[in-house]
């Protein structure tokens, strides 16, 4: 195949990046009409989101995460389906003998970081726990929420940007250029600090290395939902500063700020630093080792 002339490549890059605005105007369209329509089902009034997050606040987080991956699956068909003609699965859903496996690792790879974090900051008596609770209705509406986060999160950063954009670049350029698009949307102008940035940053890394070495998602939305789940709903971390409606573990960081990751959560823990850059640097020679068993 002829290498594309840099004018070619300035306009893939433009029709590529075009489907960042049409993914945020759907998404605004489709909260509206969730929005409007749990107002006049529960009384409240028209798009009063403050009352609704209040009152039903299980109901408007599913409403926020459905309209997200609703709205990249329009991109996608739009841009990856229609425009540039491919099969939906080929963004990263082929199944492969590697897909059982992959899953598998993305699991375990979440449960040790946020296992080995928790149990690091529980012993140096950096975090108090306070409680232990369980309730069925919280624990199976986060599996759901952070399911839904996983898929949204990764089809859009990782399938869509990186699946587009590898083709006309460097794949280790785009992945750096899309892990840091990654970290700076999970910041509010109040959560800007070093070491929470740079872990979301690593964490757009270590989520992306399996797929600009495979073409496959299953490792980054199992890591993905893991790493979510594990910190929040059970270990009782604020997950990128965002409060859980309940966890099975409560806890309260009580040491210094940059070691337990403060009200940004375990993600802004210098300790998280560390072990992301040995993973990365880890899951970059096994990959490379492993080239032929993962599909490259």
């Amino acid at each position: 195949m002829e290498a594309l002339s840099t004018k070619a490549k300035i306009k893939n890059w433009l029709i590529i990046l075009s489907a960042i605005p049409v993914f945020l105007i759907i998404l605004v369209l489709l909260q509206l009409a969730f929005g409007a329509i749990l107002a006049l089902v529960t009384n409240h009034e028209l798009l009063d989101i403050a009352a609704l997050d209040r009152d039903y606040p299980m109901t408007w987080q599913l409403s926020e995460v459905t309209s997200q991956v609703l709205a990249v699956l329009a991109v996608v068909f739009i841009y990856w389906v229609k425009i540039y003609k491919n099969p939906f699965n080929t963004i990263g859903f082929q199944q492969t003998a590697a897909t059982g496996k992959e899953l598998l690792q993305g699991f375990l790879t979440g449960i040790f970081l946020i296992g080995i974090i928790f149990l690091a900051l529980l012993y140096t008596n950096q975090i108090e726990v306070t409680g232990i609770q369980f309730s069925r209705q919280f624990f199976f509406f986060h599996i759901l929420l952070y399911l839904l986060v996983g898929v949204n999160e990764e089809l859009l950063f990782r399938g869509y940007l990186l699946g587009t954009t590898m083709k006309l670049a460097n794949k280790y350029v785009v992945l750096c250029i899309f892990a840091l698009l990654f970290s700076f949307v999970h910041f509010s102008t109040n959560d800007f600090s070093l070491f929470p940035i740079t872990n979301i940053f690593l964490a757009g890394i270590i989520l992306g290395q399996y797929y600009i070495h495979t073409k496959r998602l299953w490792y980054s939305i199992s890591l993905h939902f893991t790493w979510n789940f594990f910190q929040g709903p059970v270990f009782g971390s604020n997950v990128s500063g965002n409060n859980n409606l309940q966890s099975i573990i409560q806890q309260n960081p009580i040491g210094k700020e940059w070691i337990t990751g403060g009200s940004f959560g375990f993600e802004g823990s210098a300790i998280m630093t560390g072990l992301l850059i040995l993973l990365i640097i880890y899951f970059e020679f096994y990959l490379r080792k492993n080239n032929k068993n993962v599909g490259q």
